[in-house]
């Protein structure tokens, strides 16, 4: 088995097979340390955003529009990672977190839920067909420069849209905490979805 191969087999959480898929998804995807341009963000587009059929503008922003709804729904590709790469992330208790033994710390600086989990509810919502415009940008953690493109040298691809919605965390004093199972309500920055 290849190095890279093993290091990604390690990345994901042991109990896997007895999470359920859509969640299990969710935390494969929260492996990926995806810097700006790294080479695991360009991975992480290859694995889940291109098949679904978006294609990309100039600057990497991928598109994909799925009826004539007139909504845009957006998320980023990129995370605050230091460093691009894997990361372990464990599931337990309903809550997904980092591996907190010393090792997994010296690699990453945070789990990456802004906006894997934003970049996650989209690919379901293509799954079932939701109608709208999706953009996943990129370059938005480094300056928002993939909405910036999008702002000053095509902003015809908005013409027309009565809403946007922008699947992100606001702020960046809070940290994320991904709650899955029966929880309490909604609060902060924590993310509850049922388990049925």
């Amino acid at each position: 088995m290849s190095r890279s191969i093993s290091r990604r087999l390690r990345a994901v959480p042991s109990d896997i097979h007895r999470i359920p898929e859509r969640i299990g998804e969710l935390l494969t995807m929260l492996t990926y340390m995806r810097p700006a341009g790294s080479a695991s963000e360009v991975a992480f587009i290859r694995e889940y955003i291109t098949p679904t059929g978006a294609a990309a503008d100039e600057f990497g922003n991928y598109w994909l529009t799925i009826g004539d709804a007139p909504i845009l729904w957006s998320s980023h590709t990129d995370t605050v990672h230091n460093h691009s790469g894997k990361q372990a992330v464990t599931y337990g208790d309903g809550y997904a977190t980092l591996n907190y033994d010393a090792k997994a710390l010296s690699v990453s600086n945070c789990l990456g839920a802004d906006c894997t989990v934003g970049v996650w509810l989209m690919l379901h919502m293509i799954r079932a067909g939701v109608e709208g415009t999706y953009v996943f940008h990129r370059s938005e953690e480094i300056g928002g420069l993939g909405s910036s493109y999008i702002a000053n040298e095509c902003p015809d691809r908005l013409d027309g849209m009565f809403a946007a919605i922008a699947f992100d965390r606001a702020g960046s004093t809070r940290s994320s905490r991904i709650k899955a199972g029966n929880a309490a309500p909604l609060t902060g920055s924590r993310i509850v979805w049922p388990t049925s």
